[in-house]
């Protein structure tokens, strides 16, 4: 079960100590005599035993981390592990999750002072801030990686992106940011998003294999982790390109400036503890699934047995581990290039607005990197 696997990781994780201490008396001899203490020493002596008042402990500071969507085995780094295991109060944190329906909501709710912290999707950000939006920036990059290629059943006559004209899409939600980014690949062949029809059918496997085997959709925009737990109960092949596949960057850190400044400490615990997440899934992945719906069992995906539940969200979370990785010796971190190929792209989707500024300015009011040396 979840549990017995959580509880295995701790066990390794943790053995048991023994210390011996062996005596320092060098006689218990009554014949010999210790020198009587002189008066200096007596009063040393006096001194030493007084308690010592201890220093208080500081208080933990409170965090409201947002993560967007619903939690699958794909995100358990970024919320059940460091939260389960410790790591975000080990950073003296007291860290409050909350779930928000999407990417939009989250970044909303960041702007309203609701949430001092969210992992959101990379448009959902940038477009807000490209209209004057100054208190948000992006701290850090968690997925690097191109997470939104489309897949359609083996059998499709979808061979190639310019295929999908009049087609219909089934994405997670209207909302979801495969939404914009599969417009960006239309638009590399020159579609638009009225070249297809966009239908929310969720994100369990089950579900949507069903609307794909009844020709309710012709294909499956999500994020990586849903489309490998699809490929796990359908034959499944991806249809993309070149253009669409160098596009990354997809998934980041934002706060607000104000916490960035009032709370950077522990805006770097909470990326630690992440990173640490990261760490212990690559090691462990069954327990990082294990994980996951312990902290979040009403996500567990329907007509999946209990014996079989772990197993089910492990491809899940290795596609999305292969799509969180180092740039330039850093983790979480992201290059100019790499945003600005991003919003062009977003740019060109229309998702985003026109820049009225250089690209490199707008970088330089999107990014703050300098968390990641910390």
């Amino acid at each position: 079960t979840a549990a017995l696997l959580v509880l295995a990781l701790l066990l390794s994780a943790f053995g048991n100590a023994e210390e011996s201490v062996e005596s320092d008396d060098e006689s218990d001899d009554p014949a010999i005599e210790a020198p009587a203490p002189s008066e200096d020493e007596a009063d040393a002596d006096a001194a030493a035993e007084e308690p010592v008042a201890e220093e208080p402990e500081a208080e933990p500071v409170e965090l409201i981390y947002a993560n967007c969507g619903t939690m699958q085995a794909a995100n358990t780094a970024q919320t059940a592990i460091p939260e389960i295991l410790g790591f975000w109060e080990d950073e003296n944190l007291a860290v409050e999750e909350v779930i928000l329906a999407g990417s939009g909501e989250c970044v909303q709710a960041l702007d309203a002072g609701n949430i001092d912290v969210t992992i959101t999707a990379t448009p959902s950000l940038a477009s807000p801030i490209a209209q004057g939006a100054d208190n948000l920036v992006a701290i850090g990059a968690y997925v690097v990686g191109n997470i939104y290629t489309p897949f359609v059943p083996a059998e499709s006559p979808i061979e190639e992106p310019a295929d999908f004209d009049g087609s219909t899409i089934g994405v997670g939600s209207l909302e979801a940011s495969s939404v914009p980014m599969f417009v960006a690949l239309l638009n590399s062949v020159g579609l638009d998003r009225d070249s297809v029809d966009f239908v929310p059918v969720g994100f369990s496997p089950g579900e949507v294999s069903e609307f794909l085997r009844a020709g309710r959709i012709d294909a499956y925009a999500q994020h990586d982790g849903a489309q490998a737990a699809l490929q796990e109960v359908m034959d499944m092949r991806a249809v993309t390109n070149e253009t669409f596949e160098n596009v990354g960057f997809h998934v980041i850190f934002a706060t607000r400036r104000d916490v960035l400044e009032e709370k950077r400490e522990a805006l770097v615990g909470l990326m630690r503890g992440i990173a640490k997440g990261v760490v212990v899934a690559r090691e462990n992945p069954e327990a990082g699934v294990a994980m996951l719906y312990q902290q979040w069992p009403e996500n567990r995906p329907t007509g999946v047995a209990d014996e079989d539940l772990i197993s089910s969200g492990l491809s899940g979370l290795v596609a999305r581990l292969e799509n969180i990785q180092p740039v330039d010796g850093l983790l979480f971190n992201g290059t100019r290039e790499q945003m600005s190929s991003h919003f062009e792209v977003l740019i060109a989707a229309e998702t985003m607005p026109a820049l009225e500024e250089p690209m490199d300015s707008f970088i330089d009011r999107f990014w703050d990197g300098s968390l990641l040396e910390d």
